[in-house]
């Protein structure tokens, strides 16, 4: 399998049960020497130069298999450490930095991303009173479960990092960041205080609340707002910004007030929750929001934007009130059919469909083309 990683052409031997990784023999063409140095990197000696190829890493699943690069008679070969030949191998996706995160209590990784410059931002949630924060807006452990987020360069040397959250719990499930460099984070909280700061919704309205959190690239908080009504709100995917600067989040709710503004759908359709979906402005000044479902259960687990559209996935089980000049306009029976929907820059909806058959579709996700033309979901 060959793929781009940056600005570097990378391949991977991917090993299916049956396969035999003792079949794979490299030929490098117009080499004048070829050694494996102490490292168990490659070294190529070419007429056009030298090239270094990094030490082989394989892995079945999460276990790392041990693999070293084998010379024989001008070919390259993998040697390999026991491994699950009834399982898929997967040979040199080569490792350039890897790190553990968290104390004595319980870190959950929940998504990463990265800016223009290749910086990484990670967030999550974590029960670690000490060594999570260094730098950042919040350096003490509000209590309960905090949120966390923390910033590494492309060399994995930690930048900063923040816990954020109140007395209950706080935890961030999504991450994203605008093209100008500022950074966003969309979790849950139970916290009735140090979430919100100069946002649309500075106060706590109970039960559970979404929240969403700009810093730069410094860590220093912008703005910071709740959202959500008297009932219990969900993140499902995170949050996500376009070209503009604006910021979107979306999820499940099943509050019947509070949530909807300006938007396709403003009144909470049934069942034990409805999907939603909210527009910011990048100054944290809401542009429009709307409900999304049915008479059943709806809920947003994913969405893209491209060229001022945002698409919005995720699954129902309403047979009504879901699908409008889509592909798939009736529900298609079982539990859920999962649903893709596009709505405008001004929240109108453009077209919306099912997708699936009687028996059980969920939890999709979606993207869209660089050149905005074809949504996959």
């Amino acid at each position: 399998m060959l793929y781009t990683e940056g600005d570097h052409v990378k391949y991977d031997f991917v090993v299916h049960p049956g396969g035999n990784p003792v079949d794979i023999r490299i030929q490098s063409r117009d080499v004048t020497d070829m050694a494996v140095a102490v490292d168990g990197s490659l070294q190529l000696n070419c007429r056009m130069g030298n090239i270094t190829e990094q030490a082989p890493v394989s892995f079945q699943g999460e276990k790392r298999i041990s693999t070293k690069f084998n010379l024989d008679k001008g070919l390259i070969r993998f040697e390999l450490g026991g491994y699950d030949r009834n399982k898929t191998l997967v040979i040199d996706p080569s490792l350039v930095w890897a790190t553990y995160y968290g104390n004595s209590g319980g870190e959950y990784g929940r998504n990463c991303v990265t800016d223009n410059s290749g910086m990484v931002y990670w967030c999550g949630s974590t029960e670690s009173f000490t060594s999570i924060a260094s730098g950042g807006y919040q350096n003490t452990y509000g209590g309960g479960t905090d949120a966390f987020l923390v910033k590494f360069n492309s060399n994995g040397v930690r930048q900063w990092a923040t816990y954020y959250g109140g007395t209950s719990f706080d935890g961030a499930y999504g991450s994203c960041v605008d093209n100008n460099g500022f950074v966003y984070i969309a979790g849950i909280t139970s916290s009735g205080s140090n979430i919100a700061f100069n946002g649309h919704q500075n106060t706590y309205a109970g039960n559970q609340d979404e929240f969403l959190v700009k810093f730069n690239s410094n860590g220093v908080r912008q703005w910071a707002t709740y959202y959500g009504g008297t009932l219990s709100e969900f993140c499902g995917f995170g949050c996500i910004t376009d070209n503009s600067g604006a910021v979107y989040i979306g999820g499940t709710t099943a509050s019947t007030a509070g949530i909807s503004s300006g938007g396709f759908q403003n009144a909470y359709a049934g069942g034990l929750y409805d999907a939603y979906l909210v527009k910011f402005s990048g100054a944290g000044v809401r542009q429009w929001a709307t409900y999304y479902g049915g008479s059943s259960d709806d809920a947003i687990t994913n969405f893209a934007t491209a060229n001022g559209f945002i698409y919005a996935a995720g699954e129902t089980s309403s047979g009504t009130g879901i699908a409008s000049a889509g592909h798939q306009n009736t529900y298609g029976g079982g539990t859920d059919d999962v649903f893709l929907v596009k709505f405008d820059t001004s929240g109108a909806r453009m077209w919306a469909t099912y997708y699936g058959g009687s028996g059980f579709d969920a939890n999709p996700s979606c993207a869209v083309s660089s050149t905005g033309n074809e949504v996959y979901l």
